[in-house]
C-alpha cells in the first residue's frame, strides 16, 4: 500500500495487540462452535466462511495504509487509526 519497510514495520508493531486481541474475541467462539456443533461434513465450508468473515473484519480493522499515514512537511509521521465504531 505505498509504505516503506520501516512504516510498514511500525504500523505493524502498533497495532498488533489490538488485532491479536480481536482475533481470540473471534476464534475462541468459532472454534467452540464448529467442535461442538457443526457435523463433520460441514466443518470444512463452516471454517471457509468464517476464515472469509475474518478476512473482512481484520482489513475492515486495519484499514487503508495511507489514511494511517499523516504527512508534515517531509517527514511522516504514523499514527494508529481509530477503530471504526457500529452504529445502530
Amino acid at each position: 500500500q505505498g509504505l516503506s519497510l520501516p512504516e510498514t514495520l511500525s504500523r505493524a508493531k502498533a497495532g498488533f495487540a489490538g488485532l491479536y486481541g480481536r482475533s481470540l474475541l473471534y476464534w475462541l467462539p468459532v472454534n467452540v462452535v464448529q467442535f461442538n456443533f457443526v457435523p463433520e461434513r460441514f466443518k470444512v465450508p463452516f471454517l471457509t466462511v468464517m476464515c472469509f468473515g475474518w478476512s473482512l473484519c481484520a482489513s475492515l480493522i486495519a484499514g487503508y495504509a495511507q489514511a494511517w499515514r499523516k504527512v508534515q512537511g517531509d517527514d511522516a509521521e504514523l499514527l494508529p487509526l481509530p477503530l471504526p465504531s457500529a452504529s445502530v
